[in-house]
């Protein structure tokens, strides 16, 4: 009688144990695939942030003699050398016009944009309007005028090790002078 009550206990402990593994190894999975997605989004986001201030620096110089149709650049943080670069899509003539960008570390892709310029139009209101806007600070503020130009950018944002990816777009508006 003691063998089998022994013998029951031992098999419902064995489930008991199974089950919580189980559990342990779902709630691991899950952790794995939050913070893949978290860096995936981060990636995606520097991307977006990185081809903002690479649109604004290319209007800003205004002059195609002086640009290149590509810009590669190599960027430090702590311990860690990061690769950007940009180039114009085939067949593009503006600089500031329809680009890609790629930002890399140690030849793994981790973001990158696709940069559609969607055009230009006089800002409602003369430069009033375009002092006060977001990206455009004190833009125009004496010039009576301004312009705002936008662009359509389409993310991704890749993880360092595993398979996690990440997808988003915006519209910029560039305010310009």
């Amino acid at each position: 009688m003691a063998l089998v009550l022994t013998l029951v206990i031992m098999v419902i402990l064995s489930v008991i144990i199974a089950g919580l593994s189980r559990d342990v190894r779902l709630d691991l999975d899950i952790t794995r695939n939050i913070r893949q997605k978290d860096e995936a989004f981060n990636w995606a986001e520097s991307s977006l942030e990185l081809t903002e201030e690479t649109i604004a620096s290319l209007v800003e110089v205004r002059d195609d003699t002086n640009s290149s149709d590509s810009l590669s650049s190599t960027m430090n943080y702590g311990s860690s050398s990061f690769v950007v670069s940009s180039s114009l899509k085939s067949g593009e003539t503006q600089v500031w016009g329809n680009r890609t960008l790629t930002l890399q570390e140690s030849n793994k892709t981790l973001g990158n944009t696709d940069v559609q310029y969607m055009g230009l139009r006089q800002a409602a209101g003369g430069s009033i309007v375009i002092a006060a806007g977001y990206e455009g600070v004190g833009k125009g503020a004496a010039s009576g005028s301004g312009i705002s130009m936008y662009y359509l950018i389409r993310a991704n944002g890749t993880v360092r090790t595993g398979n996690g990816r990440q997808q988003m777009q915006e519209v910029y508006r560039y305010a310009g002078r």
